[in-house]
């Protein structure tokens, strides 16, 4: 299932024998000109800069940061290829939370469920920050 413009397309698989997810793609295959790739985004709100409280608004907001800064790369929202999602102290308790903001952004976004790794961490490079995501997108 390819999408293509252009120079680009970018084509999903979900390999059988693999888990069929829902909320992310097991494989995002991308070819075009220029690679887009963000630096860990966080969940300031775009204009105030004001940190969100709790897992669920930070996911939600830095999944929208993500959106923003492809476009401003040069891409679009379906060039993405990538995600790799850092969580401080990503437990049983706080998963469910940290879901609900990764889908409210995505679908506020536009974004598509892309290839993504998520991880507990102990500390990111703030003490206000709960989450973080880095980004990879081909476009033309």
């Amino acid at each position: 299932m390819g999408k293509g413009r252009g120079a680009v397309t970018v084509t999903t698989i979900n390999p059988q024998g693999l888990k069929q997810p829902d909320n992310f793609a097991q494989v995002r295959i991308g070819t075009g000109t220029k690679l887009v790739v963000l630096a860990g985004q966080v969940g300031y709100a775009q204009d105030t800069f004001e940190m969100p409280d709790g897992y669920r608004a930070q996911m939600r907001q830095t999944i929208l940061n993500v959106a923003h800064s492809l476009k401003a790369g040069g891409a679009q929202l379906d060039d993405l290829l990538r995600l790799t999602v850092y969580v401080v102290d990503l437990n049983e308790s706080n998963k469910p939370e940290v879901w609900a903001g990764y889908l409210e952004g995505l679908k506020e976004s536009g974004l598509p469920a892309a290839a993504m790794a998520m991880m507990g961490i102990s500390s990111l490079a703030g003490p206000e920050y709960l989450v973080e995501v880095e980004a990879m997108a081909i476009a033309d």
